[in-house]
């Protein structure tokens, strides 16, 4: 039986009564609702870090000492690691958990086919035989990358593959920012719900504008683009609706200026044409705090690793990269 209900951000969606009941079950785990959005965001500010043998990892407030090495492996399957990574997840060791999210939304992307195109373009070789310099760097990236998915995800299953959503909240509420990133503008919520999916929903418009401004503040390029969206418009809109914030042109300003280079041709000129309206409208109290937040998105910004800003090295979206912060 499906019910249509109206939650979180104004999405209507079909509850099946009959996948209501308990927890969602996976081949040999079991993720409940309140082991994924329970915890809270911590932070390791102030703290030398430790010898790289022995690393610290926070998440509900419990520092974790743990060996990145041992808890996941870039050259085994992510199947045959999944009960160990699970076992670190349940202690409440973040960089497990980013890792799971992080690899998890991989191998959903690679079955739904998002990854598929450039492969089958790429493998016959005319691309390469004709292609300049640079071209040439890309496609060798682009193969590396799906044969590092393939390897990746061969042992993972669809029943894996339904805990993504779940592991994806935990990473963002532990404070991961390319998980908060994604979370807040890509919360992929299906339109047929399981009650953790609810769950899931309500912790979104509770946490997502929270989570979208640390995530810019730390440098995450999507984050940042999403700031100028958002606070602009007044929204931050997701594909099951439009999460409603309060505009705020100096921020929106700030966070456009900085991502403006990066933008294609005619996003750029629309972007800009939006830039010069919000500025006409300011006062010298926002233009002043437009100064400021755009010295600080920039700095944040380029503080980060150039291989993962760009997002054209074969490994720089690869879950031990992105999960790097913690094993550091």
């Amino acid at each position: 039986m499906a019910v249509c209900i109206a939650i979180a951000v104004g999405a209507c969606v079909l509850l099946v009564t009959a996948q209501s009941k308990g927890p969602a079950v996976t081949r040999d785990h079991v993720v409940t609702p309140d082991s994924v959005v329970s915890g809270k965001a911590t932070t390791s500010a102030g703290k030398e870090d430790p010898p790289a043998s022995e690393r610290e990892s926070s998440a509900g407030g419990v520092d974790i000492k743990f060996n990145a090495a041992t808890v996941y492996d870039a050259l085994e399957p992510l199947g045959q690691q999944l009960p160990r990574l699970r076992a670190e997840a349940a202690r409440g060791n973040a960089y497990a958990i980013c890792i799971l999210a992080t690899a998890l939304d991989s191998c959903v992307k690679q079955m739904m086919g998002s990854n598929e195109s450039p492969w089958k373009d790429l493998s016959s070789g005319d691309a390469i035989e004709k292609g300049n310099d640079r071209q040439i760097q890309e496609f060798s990236a682009e193969l590396e990358k799906h044969k590092r998915l393939d390897f990746m995800c061969t042992s993972v299953n669809q029943n894996d593959m339904l805990e993504r959503d779940a592991w994806m909240l935990k990473s963002a509420v532990s404070g991961n920012p390319r998980s908060m990133a994604r979370f807040a503008l890509n919360p992929d919520f299906a339109g047929v719900m399981r009650m953790d999916d609810i769950d899931r929903m309500i912790e979104y418009r509770k946490s997502a504008e929270n989570m979208l401004n640390r995530a810019a503040a730390a440098g995450v390029q999507d984050a940042i683009l999403g700031v100028y969206r958002a606070y602009s418009y007044g929204a931050i809109v997701t594909s099951v609706g439009e999460l409603k914030v309060d505009k705020d042109p100096a921020k929106a300003v700030a966070a456009a200026k900085v991502i403006l280079p990066f933008l294609g041709d005619a996003e750029r000129k629309e972007t800009e044409s939006g830039i010069s309206m919000l500025i006409a409208n300011m006062g010298k109290a926002q233009q002043a705090r437009m100064v400021s937040d755009e010295r600080a998105y920039k700095k944040a910004y380029q503080s980060r690793a150039a291989a993962e800003i760009a997002g054209r090295e074969a490994k720089a979206d690869s879950p031990e990269a992105v999960c790097s912060s913690y094993a550091q």
